[in-house]
């Protein structure tokens, strides 16, 4: 639906040429045609009401943070995410869920989230995928499975689930349901931290000794994770001296845990920073990269610095 803001002081029913338009009806080459938020809304109520699943979903979404024509209502919210929820609709089961577990607009009901966080997680809804990943990790509504807890994370890492990439990143560090792997958790806290997971850059910075050690027996992936940190400064400070040393030693002694496509990212990284940093940059490479032939070359190492705020950051 729209109404018309015309230039001038026709009839704001009439067109230039002495067409008439009535609310909702077509209206071509206007001056100017805006959204009509009021009777938006009572479209979508209309189609709530007559069963389109997803308008129920929208509306549910609507009643629980309300705007400046509904007033939030979690009763009403939940009464919308139930009825899109029982038609199959996956973001409003995970919605039902939700609900249910922080007992919003209805009592709480751990195993009941689960069950409605399961329903759409079996859709392939990646939001659902983690949450009811996190229910087996903290055994909140079914019983405690960090196996489990680690398939439901893989399934939504696997779709781009930023919260899901770093949880399975911690899950790796200090193996929880899986053989612990600092460099397997860094690759995924790294990836976690650039789409903007302020929690991955915390767990970074305290296994970060941990990844340059597996870096300097030979590990092509810690390598690269390194050389990320210290590009985008993520949680430690950026220093794209030590970046390229990183992305240095990578080459010359990567021997292990790195596939071709490690290897092919490492190489055009390098490439890249090859051509476009500043001579005297590479050159002040040389020392960190020389630094790390040592065999003492962790010896006084600490952990380094953290960006600002890091660990200020709640899990």
């Amino acid at each position: 639906r729209y109404v018309v803001i015309w230039p001038d002081c026709r009839d704001a029913k009439q067109g230039a040429k002495g067409e008439r338009y009535s609310q909702g009806a077509a209206m071509p080459n206007l001056p100017h045609a805006v959204p009509n938020p009021r009777l938006q809304l009572d479209d979508l109520i209309a189609a709530a009401r007559a069963g389109d699943a997803n308008a129920q979903w929208r509306l549910g979404n609507l009643y629980r943070v309300g705007d400046e024509f509904v007033e939030p209502d979690y009763c009403d919210a939940m009464q919308w995410y139930r009825s899109a929820a029982e038609q199959g609709h996956a973001g409003a089961q995970n919605d039902v869920g939700t609900m249910h577990l922080n007992a919003v607009g209805v009592a709480a009901d751990p195993e009941e989230a689960v069950r409605w966080y399961r329903a759409a997680a079996d859709k392939g809804l990646a939001v659902a995928q983690f949450n009811l990943a996190l229910r087996y990790l903290h055994g909140e509504g079914v019983e405690r499975d960090e196996h489990q807890a680690n398939l439901w994370l893989h399934k939504a890492a696997a779709q781009g689930h930023v919260k899901a990439l770093g949880q399975l990143g911690t899950l790796y560090w200090k193996g929880q349901g899986v053989r612990p792997n600092v460099v397997r958790a860094a690759e995924l806290h790294v990836a976690a931290a650039l789409a903007g997971d302020q929690v991955s850059c915390r767990d970074l910075f305290y296994h970060h000794v941990d990844l340059k050690e597996a870096a300097l027996a030979g590990s092509v992936l810690a390598a690269l994770c390194l050389a990320k940190m210290y590009e985008r400064g993520i949680a430690v400070e950026q220093d794209n001296a030590r970046m390229f040393a990183w992305l240095m030693w990578g080459g010359y002694k990567g021997t292990r845990d790195g596939d071709s496509g490690v290897r092919e990212k490492l190489a055009a990284m390098r490439e890249h920073h090859s051509a476009t940093l500043p001579a005297v940059v590479q050159d002040e490479a040389s020392k960190p990269f020389g630094a790390m032939w040592s065999p003492n070359a962790l010896v006084g190492d600490h952990r380094p610095r953290p960006a600002a705020g890091i660990l200020d950051q709640q899990t």
